[in-house]
């Protein structure tokens, strides 16, 4: 006679009450998670803005104009709108008559730009929001950035940079999810 040993196992309903708590768990936890990748996003977003901001005063310095040709005072970037020909100059990625020196005040990450060169926000890669970081300069030197439509004239600056936001959008009533360097 062989002698039978028991052996003990999950039933079908001990793993379905298990993977029916395990759903809750992952229910209750993706807003949360969410909710840290977007605070996330936010704080990449400030910490490039200010260094931007800061790189482009550095020049400032050490040039004593602004690493733009003309005395365009709208945005640089935004939607549909470039800012690579300034990056370009921060990053002394390209010889320039701008930054004869060829000093390096920008460094930034290959996950930072775009493939047109363009520095983009945390955003960039959402299908519906894609735009770079808005650039303001006070090219004629009156203390004052026109910002366009979104913050109007700031006075007593020099450099503006800011991001639209998850929403991609930059104008006087979609303000509070931007990301400014000021």
């Amino acid at each position: 006679m062989k002698n039978w040993t028991k052996t003990r196992a999950f039933t079908l309903i001990e793993l379905l009450v298990v993977i029916g708590i395990i759903g809750i768990l992952a229910a209750i936890l993706l807003p949360a998670i969410k909710a840290a990748l977007e605070k996330a996003h936010k704080a990449q977003a400030q910490h490039e803005a200010a260094g931007l901001a800061t790189a482009i005063k550095a020049y400032y310095n050490e040039y004593n104009k602004y690493p733009v040709t003309g005395t365009q005072e709208t945005p640089y970037g935004g939607v549909g709108g470039h800012n690579s020909d300034i990056i370009s100059v921060l990053t002394a990625s390209s010889s320039s008559s701008l930054n004869p020196r060829n000093i390096a005040f920008l460094e930034i990450s290959s996950t930072s730009t775009n493939s047109t060169g363009d520095m983009v926000d945390p955003w960039d890669d959402s299908p519906t929001v894609a735009h770079s970081y808005y650039i303001a300069l006070d090219c004629n030197y009156d203390n004052n950035i026109d910002t366009g439509s979104a913050y109007g004239t700031l006075k007593g600056r020099g450099v503006a940079v800011w991001s639209a936001g998850p929403d991609g959008q930059s104008t006087a009533t979609t303000l509070g999810d931007n990301i400014t360097s000021w």
